[in-house]
């Protein structure tokens, strides 16, 4: 019997695109940022920013 499963094991093999369920309109207090990252995890990158930027995690949120 032929094995169907095919396991996804190149980091290639993972994209993920968030769709905002709103329109973008340039206006408030708050700001969207869309990044490409590769071999990294989303809290290496929050880490990243925290640090280098001087803001609060709290402060970000996460899509």
């Amino acid at each position: 019997m032929k094995n169907i499963l095919n396991f996804k094991q190149k980091s290639q093999d993972f994209i993920v695109e968030e769709i905002l369920p709103f329109k973008l309109i340039g206006k408030g207090d708050a700001f969207y940022v869309y990044f490409e990252k590769r071999n990294y995890n989303t809290m290496d990158i929050i880490r990243h920013l925290t640090m280098n930027l001087d803001v609060s995690r709290m402060a970000l949120g996460i899509a």
